[in-house]
């Protein structure tokens, strides 16, 4: 009955990455408090993310008139991160809270996104739009971030738990093109993006001993997400010669999530006492989501 109740659940991971090989958001992992108070842990996870965002470019293009400007656009990211918790409190009898801990996320992420970077002549009469491809590519940078668990109801191997958790990145790209128009000069685009992502999660989990195996924990929720983005942009010229670097247009804009309602699926494997690795996906109407985590504890 264990060897089924194991081969379930490695089965169940294999079918979450199948099902989001596109996917969005941060590891929830166990969505309850999982450490004694004074306990210590340490996990690193991996996640890769694909979403639509809606990016609001406010005014463009005033001299015709046109003063507000929005696209549905893609989103990339992939993320790497170690993550440190701490048990705050623990006690199965409370008749509120029957756990808390807080944890630390250090680790880089890049990102890339469509239509960042804008090909200026193809807005013009003489332009020849399609020469630039305009995605913006970031490389890895800091990501830091941080949350706190909660477990609000326990009653044998069930828990339900609170999940809180917030994120902050930022990329830089720039691309450098000859501009048709203009013979001779070249033209820079530079573009920083900074991310601020905060998620939330309700869910429930249950605990199978499998003895000599260890133990397994499926656990299923709901989820909620706020993503707030902003774009800085520079559009300069080049001169072949002469003074070097001529400001054209600077702007900024900000993009946010499509959907931020979605629900939370995961298995978690304790096969020692002090290591576990898990596996989840998280599926919204905008995208899916999928993490990797495997972590000690002390």
């Amino acid at each position: 009955m264990n060897r089924i109740v194991l081969g379930v659940c490695a089965l169940a991971v294999l079918l979450l990455f199948a099902a989001a090989r596109d996917v969005y958001a941060e590891g929830f992992g166990v969505p309850n408090a999982t450490l004694e108070a004074g306990q210590l842990s340490i996990d690193v996870e991996g996640t890769h993310v694909q979403r639509e965002v809606e990016q609001d470019k406010g005014v463009w293009l005033p001299i015709l008139g046109i003063s507000l400007h929005r696209d549905n656009e893609r989103m990339r990211s992939q993320r790497f991160y170690v993550k440190m918790s701490y048990g705050i409190y623990n006690d199965p009898t409370d008749g509120f809270l029957k756990g808390a801990e807080g944890f630390l996320r250090l680790g880089t992420a890049n990102m890339t996104i469509q239509d960042v970077f804008f090909d200026d002549t193809s807005l013009g009469a003489a332009g020849s739009g399609g020469f630039l491809n305009t995605n913006f590519t970031g490389a890895y940078e800091l990501a830091v971030g941080g949350g706190v668990k909660a477990t609000l109801f326990k009653q044998g191997p069930l828990n339900v738990g609170l999940t809180i958790q917030t994120l902050y990145f930022e990329n830089e790209d720039k691309l450098e093109f000859s501009n048709p128009l203009i013979e001779g000069f070249n033209q820079i685009q530079e573009a920083n993006v900074s991310v601020l992502e905060s998620d939330a999660t309700l869910a429930a989990s249950y605990e199978f001993d499998l003895a000599e195996l260890g133990i397994v924990t499926p656990y299923a929720g709901v989820v909620g997400n706020l993503t707030d983005g902003n774009v800085d942009f520079r559009s300069r010229l080049l001169f072949p010669i002469g003074p070097g670097l001529y400001n054209v247009r600077q702007h900024s804009y900000d993009f946010n999530q499509e959907s931020p309602l979605g629900g939370l699926v995961g298995v978690d494997w304790r096969f020692m006492d002090f290591v576990h690795v898990g596996a989840e996906a998280t599926f919204y109407g905008d995208g899916n989501a999928a993490s990797l985590i495997a972590g000690v504890r002390f």
